[in-house]
């Protein structure tokens, strides 16, 4: 099996779907989902922005991982949750790599809070977007970090 994070990511991209990862969403937009159950994903994402702003990278990839598991367990979809727990293990480590870098500090609390925005709306499409930009930017954060440290491998 393919270990490599960026496959990991091509595989969230495609979970991005109207039937995967936005069903917590339609789940809230539909009225079942309590709108209070939103305030534990934004007090993760303040955590996770507030721990890596403080540079401490091993607490800013958990929160963001808790951030993540939980907007996954507002579908109600066990085979997404655990799946993507499966795909958090195998990219914790390169997470605290890329949000290390100081655009993506920026970029990853921005892109979280749309994420937010568009659940607490209920807009399935607009949080499915989100979350699908925001996979892209960690990919592509990852793909970029790669060939700088492969880079500096080179004569």
């Amino acid at each position: 099996m393919n270990t490599d994070p960026v496959e990991v990511f091509r595989a969230r991209v495609a979970a991005c779907s109207p039937r995967g990862s936005c069903a917590a969403s339609q789940r809230i937009g539909a009225g079942t989902v309590p709108p209070a159950h939103l305030a534990e994903p934004e007090h993760l994402a303040d955590a996770a922005d507030a721990h890596t702003r403080s540079g401490d990278l091993e607490l800013a990839a958990e929160a963001n991982r808790r951030f993540h598991e939980h907007a996954a367990d507002l579908a109600d979809n066990s085979v997404m949750s655990v799946t993507l727990n499966q795909w958090w293990d195998r990219t914790t480590v390169s997470t605290r790599h890329t949000i290390r870098t100081p655009r993506r500090v920026e970029e990853v609390d921005h892109e979280h809070r749309l994420i937010l925005d568009a659940l607490g709306r209920g807009d399935a499409s607009a949080a499915r977007d989100a979350a699908k930009s925001h996979i892209l930017a960690t990919r592509d954060a990852l793909i970029a970090l790669n060939e700088t440290l492969n880079e500096g491998d080179r004569p």
